[in-house]
């Protein structure tokens, strides 16, 4: 299915007919109200991780759009780009300038290096409208096990085949560097991460008692100027799929905080 710009428009088949947030949750998401942003209904762009698909974010998508969202499930060639790369792919593809210049609030959620791709895309190609953002499982200090793939021969080029380029900058000394130079935010962010792992390969063993979701420890989920962190207890693959994660999700989205305000 084409939309007005001829764009494949696979990530949102439910879009049509979709209710528009309430008053209520359209005031509260503009907590910070832009005058020039209009009190329509807000949009949201999901991105997944590194080799998965935009099937991975199926089950969140449909929980935004009953929400009244304008959902915007996106593809792109995870594995076989580096991650700034992956951004300006999206951008291409997806972020016109039209799309861009809207008036209509434009959220973003990032699952795993999902979250890294949306960091690029605000800091170089911002929409006009920029609502909140939510990474989940995202590793911003890196990920043990890309450090273990990475380091031993017989797993590298499995590694290396497997995550193509950006996989170099999922390991934790690439992304401290980058952490290193990072500024404060401009915009809310609000992170989640998980704390099951099911051992697949040695996983087990490479956090060192740490809290982790199989691939990412928990404290590596956590940007050092995030408004909120949350935990989900799921591992890596089901994080996004978890109801916790979708409840947390649409409460940020809404409220700009994990947990609904009180009455």
């Amino acid at each position: 299915m084409a939309n007005k710009n001829g764009q494949n428009k696979q990530e949102n088949p439910s879009d049509e007919g979709a209710l528009k947030p309430s008053a209520s949750a359209l005031s509260s998401s503009n907590a910070a109200p832009d005058q020039k942003c209009c009190a329509q209904t807000e949009r949201v762009v999901l991105l997944h991780g590194a080799t998965g698909s935009y099937n991975d974010m199926a089950a969140l998508e449909r929980s935004l759009v009953l929400q009244g969202y304008d959902v915007h499930n996106w593809d792109y060639p995870s594995t076989s780009l580096p991650i700034k790369d992956c951004a300006e792919n999206i951008v291409q593809r997806h972020l016109s300038d039209e799309f861009n210049a809207s008036t209509q609030k434009t959220h973003f959620v990032g699952f795993s290096m999902g979250g890294l791709v949306v960091e690029e895309i605000v800091k170089n190609h911002r929409p006009h409208c920029l609502g909140r953002i939510v990474t989940i499982g995202t590793p911003y200090q890196g990920s043990d096990v890309a450090d273990f793939m990475k380091s031993k021969l017989l797993y590298r080029k499995y590694f290396d085949m497997t995550f193509g380029p950006a996989g170099h900058e999922l390991t934790t000394a690439f992304r401290q560097a980058v952490m290193q130079n990072i500024k404060p935010l401009d915009y809310e962010l609000g992170s989640i991460g998980g704390d099951v792992n099911k051992a697949y390969f040695v996983a087990r063993h490479l956090f060192n008692g740490r809290a982790n979701d199989g691939r990412v420890a928990l404290e590596a989920t956590k940007h050092p100027y995030m408004k909120e962190h949350a935990v989900v207890h799921a591992d890596h693959i089901g994080l996004v799929s978890h109801s916790d994660s979708h409840e947390y999700t649409l409460n940020f989205i809404q409220f700009g905080r994990f947990t609904r305000p009180n009455p």
